[in-house]
């Protein structure tokens, strides 16, 4: 069964119990992955998580629960801004956040949009401002994938 109803990117629950996201056409290398779903992704700045962190040691009660929930939701789909000197954390909300994660990079079929550039940055540059989210957002498809595949996202994607 699908969890996503009228979705391009079915999920389905497999017999494992775990969620996977399947395509429903061919979808070519380099194609963007889910783009609408993680362009929708919020930031959370490390210092609003610490305050939040901070509240529920003086909370109680079901309040202080739902913002450790929260925070876990967080920890677990979010991860930290490749930027220099960003101390924020782009956290997934959409389908993206239910791509299964594997260990190997080979056996993944999606990836970052492209490398993070860490040479031979501008000290300012109008464009690169106004793009560099896409380095924290975006993902491609790293091979063509058939329709029925399981979407796969290499544990360590924002790491690179």
């Amino acid at each position: 069964m699908s969890i996503l109803r009228n979705h391009p990117f079915p999920s389905k629950k497999k017999e494992n119990g775990q969620v996977g996201v399947f395509a429903k056409v061919f979808i070519k290398k380099g194609s963007y992955i889910l783009a609408e779903e993680l362009a929708s992704s919020f930031v959370i700045s490390d210092t609003t998580v610490e305050s939040l962190q901070n509240s529920t040691k003086v909370m109680s009660g079901s309040a202080a629960t739902v913002i450790e929930d929260m925070l876990a939701f967080v920890g677990k789909n979010g991860h930290a801004s490749m930027i220099k000197g960003v101390e924020e954390n782009i956290v997934e909300i959409g389908a993206s956040y239910l791509i299964r994660k594997v260990e190997s990079l080979e056996e993944a079929n999606t990836g970052r949009m492209m490398p993070f550039p860490k040479n031979d940055l501008p000290p300012y540059s109008p464009v690169y401002e106004r793009h560099r989210r896409s380095f924290d957002v975006f993902l491609v498809a790293t091979k063509d994938i058939n329709p029925g595949e399981e979407l796969l996202k290499f544990i360590h994607v924002w790491e690179q």
